[in-house]
């Protein structure tokens, strides 16, 4: 049986979060493909609110759908089918950025093009009076043939009936502008603070916030306000040039930021130079390596020159390096023990092997990724009965799609799809760090750390913490989790 919201044909779920769900559906009359995205009903929430938030949600569809953009996603319809708000709009084929990025640096090249197209968007969005509102990677879409696309201007604030401001905020801690933080007015300049804080992740693979080393979101909004100041690390690399204009976007004082994003994109191009210090060959219809990045043609990459950046560190790599070292220590001992003849090489192969060692360490431990959260003193105290106690553990109960296991682990524990986190979920539709679970006196804790798909409990969205009782289900993705014991 065909399910139908209003002409529209449901053929599938896409993907939810902690506000809206989005399924895949079909236009009958057009005869295509299209995606569908509907407010999540909270039972928690009044009437009047669900009744505010539909009007919102839909008043914001119909500014989106005025907007016609190539790097901003097309709304097709936005209004009320069958008794539910809905905004209907292209069905995209690629991935989002935050799959692209997933813990490493982008190639210069693939970054220079992401920002160009990013704040051409923002400019012309602004100008037509529509501030976004939660930039931020999982709302950048990468296509298949590498254009950029904006998507989820749909995402509204909704404010109480009575014009207080403790309604629905739109915003994702870790890219939010400290105004949004703060509950205050926005404009277009807290759009550039969350691009801010995109180009310093595709830069050096990592948010400036912790967002992306499994910081829990009290600090991650912390830091944000009242920490120190975001600076790049000389290691990273990045000519000053770039860096400074990041930066700058990433100013606490909006008013210190760039006044608009046809100023920051100015800004760029005249730092092209300093912006494809790694050249333009991977990108993507680049002619030559001396062509302009941002000539009239636009640039564009395709996903394999996304990925032409940093790595990720892979423990196999660092494996075999490990064996070799040892397999040349283990020669020049030998040489060392044939006799006088071999002896003076098998010196200076352990000479040699010695210094590579220490090159190595050195080497090492300056490329590894700094991780502001394990350094940072819990600010709110609430890992502090954990501290005391020393490690503790719990068991857990997965159920997926493929299957149930139970296992143990270790509290703070990140929950992802990623192999830094304590519990990794092999299932598409979890983040690579998606919540925490923790313990607060006597109850375990779990927040949503800005997934892409939201976090869920026994049914309802979970923000930034809700207590995990015995009995309750979290739910990522399509995985379940409940305590076993």
């Amino acid at each position: 049986m065909t399910t139908l919201l209003g002409p529209y044909e449901i053929r599938g779920k896409l993907g939810a979060g902690a506000m809206a769900v989005v399924w895949r559906g079909w236009d009958p009359k057009l005869e295509r493909e299209v995606a569908i995205k509907e407010p999540m009903r909270s039972p928690t929430m009044s009437a009047a609110m669900m009744e505010e938030l539909s009007e919102r949600f839909v008043g914001e569809g119909k500014a989106a759908a005025r907007l016609s953009h190539p790097g901003i996603v097309t709304i097709f319809a936005a209004g009320v089918f069958d008794g539910r708000a809905a905004i209907v709009m292209e069905l995209l084929r690629g991935q989002t950025l935050s799959s692209v990025i997933d813990g490493r640096a982008l190639s210069p090249a693939a970054t220079a093009s992401i920002i160009d197209q990013l704040l051409d968007a923002l400019d012309y969005a602004h100008t037509m009076g529509v501030v976004h509102r939660d930039i931020k990677p999982d709302n950048v879409f990468v296509t298949d043939d590498g254009r950029v696309k904006l998507t989820d201007f749909g995402v509204a604030h909704v404010k109480r009936l009575d014009g207080g401001s403790d309604g629905i905020v739109a915003g994702t801690p870790g890219y939010m502008a400290p105004e949004q933080i703060r509950a205050e007015a926005v404009d277009g300049r807290a759009d550039l603070f969350g691009l801010g804080a995109i180009a310093y992740e595709m830069l050096v693979g990592r948010n400036p916030f912790g967002a992306t080393d499994g910081a829990d979101t009290h600090s991650i909004m912390y830091r944000t306000t009242n920490g120190p100041a975001v600076e790049f690390d000389p290691a990273d690399g990045i000519p000053s040039e770039v860096g400074g204009i990041v930066l700058r976007a990433l100013e606490r004082d909006r008013d210190a930021r760039w006044s608009s994003a046809g100023e920051m994109r100015a800004a760029f191009h005249a730092a092209a130079p300093a912006l494809l210090w790694g050249g333009v060959a991977s990108v993507a219809g680049a002619v030559d390596a001396g062509d302009h990045p941002f000539s009239s043609s636009s640039v564009h990459t395709t996903i394999d020159a996304l990925r032409g950046g940093v790595p990720k560190r892979s423990s196999v790599s660092w494996s075999l390096g490990a064996a070799a070292a040892v397999a040349v220590v283990l020669l020049g001992v030998l040489a060392l023990l044939l006799g006088p003849n071999t002896g003076d090489i098998g010196l200076l192969v352990l000479i040699a092997s010695g210094v590579g060692g220490v090159v190595w360490w050195t080497t090492r431990k300056k490329a590894k990724p700094s991780n502001d959260a394990a350094r940072e003193p819990d600010l709110f105290g609430m890992l502090a009965d954990v501290a005391a106690a020393g490690e503790e553990t719990v068991q857990l109960r997965l159920r997926s799609p493929g299957g149930e296991r139970l296992l143990r682990v270790t509290l703070p524990c990140l929950i992802g799809r990623s192999s830094d986190a304590q519990l990794d979920v092999e299932d598409d539709l979890v983040s690579r760090r998606h919540a925490m679970l923790e313990r607060r006196g006597d109850c375990l804790w779990v927040s949503d750390l800005g997934s892409r798909n939201g976090t869920f409990m026994d049914g309802g969205a979970v923000g930034t913490d809700a207590p995990f009782r015995p009995g309750s289900a979290i739910t990522v993705g399509s995985t379940e989790i409940r305590q076993a014991e």
